[in-house]
């Protein structure tokens, strides 16, 4: 086509004379193209040509326009016969409205124009002579068809049904003699085989009333009357034969009723008031014997409301309108095997080569409403069965529901369960740390330690009891860094805060002697060392030391200073006894020292008034000494001792010349 349109675009552009315009008579649709009815509109010199023309136009250039209306006509005859449709002619048994034709009928059309790579036109018609016997009743239809199809080509037809497939077997020569045929949805014990031609395609079915009935004693085993629901059109008459026939070969316990030769009101009557054991086959109802159409979906609809006992039939479609189930005929599974058989005839294959097996009665299916309406156990079903309408219940409706509170229970009960032994291994943990506590308490208690620790991200310190009580915190008060700078000495407070900083950036151990004052104004000296735990990316962590009271030892080597000083000021008066001075001062100085000893009853008789011998003053060094630096006192009375029996108060503090620190340090 876009060939087609550049093509008439150069052709518009030339200039046409109008004495060579002719208008195009159409044609109709499917007629080939004649090839006066296309004119090509050229140059008029092309059309008439002149010596001037044939001069000024080369033979190359003539040649091509040619060639180019050639093409233009091959074009316009394919596009007419391209755009032609396909048509389809549809003859149904009795009305379109019919079951189960009807579903049959409209699967095809549907899969028909769907499927085809080409339009399709789907013309119906429907055999209404098919109620009664009377053959001239087919004329009408016969030759509304002649006038139907007179000036249009068929390309295929496709009767429905028994009585459809004998109608156009019989009127094929005069109808549609070189047509392709499709026999579709007809059972094959009405396809006369011996008519059938190379020009037609069967898709045949194959109905076994015997496994309806074969399925109803399986299912029933205490059956003992079957009711066969059938009508009384010509169509019904055969398969009343064949149905008889098929009984032939069933139990003599089990008997048959026949509703053919009643109205649909009495078998209405008749079904309502059938006897225990009975079970009702519904066959076909078309046409009752008082000549009354019946539509399948409204009879079988009532029949299931009146029976007083289970319905079987033939086909798919009567599943869910009432009927038990058992193998019924797939009218759907037959439309679309037709629909693709005509398909490929349409497409150019010989309907001759298109004849498949027919098809039989598929998998057995049941409604399961039914099942439990006559307490029919599931078990007895066939193997291989399709239960369907299947009511939900309890399980089925709230499933997902149920699932997820039985979940989030189970769940709930494995999260408490969790907790519960979460809290007590807590618990558990929480009661060994606190004794693990309570040990290392009462060990750095009976040491006089007090320890600490230091969550640097939380800036919280954790002590012990005696810790807190050195530095005066209550036991309930939480510690923080600047809470403990606050207690330390305000003169030491920035040498230890220097000592904490310094911990922290070289990773290295804290060390410090610092003096805490408590909130009564009492100053103690502490002695800490503490070392710095580290982290992720090796960050300071936290801080684990152990802080002791060092007050005693302080005061102790204060006074072992003070102590030092007053016997290097004896032993210098008695190097020196010529120097008043020195004798004058000696008698207060040795009052003063015994004064601070409480030795007062030790030098009463001492040789010199208000004065001190050096042992004498010794003596009282040791007892001054004796609650704070029990070594010390010690040391004083060795030194007693030898000065009392001759020896030298150098012996003392062999260091003495150097002042008080060897002391202390001793």
């Amino acid at each position: 086509m876009l060939l087609l349109s550049i093509m008439a675009e150069h052709l518009q552009s030339t200039p046409m004379p109008a004495s060579s315009r002719r208008l195009v008579t159409p044609c109709a649709p499917g007629e080939p193209v004649p090839i006066e009815m296309v004119h090509l509109r050229t140059r008029s010199h092309s059309v008439v040509p002149t010596p001037e023309s044939v001069t000024k136009s080369p033979p190359i250039l003539r040649w091509g326009r040619a060639c180019l209306g050639t093409l233009l006509l091959t074009l316009a005859t394919l596009c007419a016969s391209a755009a032609s449709p396909k048509r389809v002619l549809l003859i149904h048994s009795f009305t379109r409205d019919f079951a189960p034709f009807n579903t049959f009928s409209a699967i095809l059309r549907t899969e028909l124009v769907s499927q085809s790579p080409e339009p399709v036109d789907v013309f119906e018609v429907s055999l209404e002579s098919a109620r009664s016997d009377d053959p001239v009743l087919e004329r009408p239809l016969v030759d509304y068809l002649l006038a139907l199809l007179s000036g249009h080509r068929l390309d295929l037809v496709v009767p429905i049904g028994g009585p459809a497939a004998r109608f156009a077997q019989r009127h094929r020569q005069a109808l549609f003699a070189d047509t392709p045929m499709l026999i579709a949805a007809t059972d094959q014990r009405h396809i006369q085989q011996a008519t059938l031609t190379t020009n037609d395609a069967v898709v045949a079915a194959r109905n076994e009333p015997s496994r309806v009935l074969q399925t109803i004693l399986e299912l029933l085993p205490q059956t003992t009357n079957v009711v066969v629901v059938i009508g009384a059109s010509p169509l019904e008459k055969f398969w009343l034969r064949e149905i008889r026939e098929a009984c032939q070969g069933f139990p003599s316990q089990v008997g048959f009723q026949w509703l053919n030769e009643i109205s649909f009101a009495e078998m209405l009557k008749r079904c309502a008031a059938l006897p225990p054991g009975s079970a009702v086959f519904y066959a076909l109802l078309a046409v009752d014997v008082e000549g009354v159409p019946h539509w399948e979906e409204g009879s079988l609809t009532r029949l299931h409301e009146t029976a007083n006992a289970p319905l079987f039939g033939l086909h798919d479609t009567q599943l869910g309108r009432g009927i038990v189930g058992g193998p019924l005929m797939g009218i759907e599974e037959l439309s679309r095997n037709t629909a693709r058989v005509a398909l490929r005839i349409l497409a150019g294959e010989r309907p001759s080569d298109l004849r498949p097996p027919p098809q039989g009665p598929g998998t057995p299916r049941f409604d399961w409403r039914e099942l439990q309406r006559w307490g029919i156990s599931e078990t007895r079903l066939p193997a291989g069965s399709l239960v369907l309408f299947r009511q939900p219940g309890f399980w089925d409706l709230y499933r997902g529901r149920i699932i997820a509170i039985i979940a989030l229970c189970f769940g709930g009960g494995a999260l408490i369960v969790l907790l519960v032994a979460t809290s007590l291994k807590a618990r558990g943990s929480e009661r060994s740390l606190r004794e693990s506590e309570d040990r290392m308490s009462l060990a750095a208690a009976a040491a006089g330690v007090g320890v600490w620790m230091w969550d640097i991200a939380r800036n919280q310190i954790w002590a012990t009891e005696n810790w807190r009580r050195m530095f005066g915190f209550p036991a309930e008060v939480p510690i923080r860094y600047e809470t403990f700078l606050e207690r330390v000495h305000p003169e030491d407070r920035p040498a230890v805060d220097r000592a904490v900083q310094r911990a922290l950036e070289d990773r290295a151990d804290y060390v410090s002697e610092h003096r805490v004052v408590l909130p009564d104004g009492t100053e103690r000296w502490i002695a800490a060392r503490g070392r710095v735990h580290l982290g992720a990316a090796a960050q300071p962590q936290g801080m684990l030391g152990a802080s002791v009271d060092i007050s005693d030892r302080k005061r102790a080597e204060e006074a072992a200073r003070t102590f030092g000083g007053l016997l290097i000021s004896a032993q210098e008066e008695e190097r020196a006894p010529g120097q008043g001075a020195s004798r004058r001062a000696e008698p207060e100085s040795g009052a003063s020292l015994c004064r601070n000893g409480d030795a007062g009853p030790e030098i009463a008789g001492s040789p010199g008034p208000g004065s001190c011998q050096p042992a004498e003053i010794l003596r009282a060094g040791q007892g001054a000494f004796s609650g704070s630096a029990p070594h010390l006192a010690r040391a004083a009375s060795r030194q007693a001792d030898s000065t009392r029996f001759g020896g030298g108060a150098e012996e003392l503090l062999p260091g003495s010349r150097d002042g008080p620190r060897d002391f202390g340090a001793a």
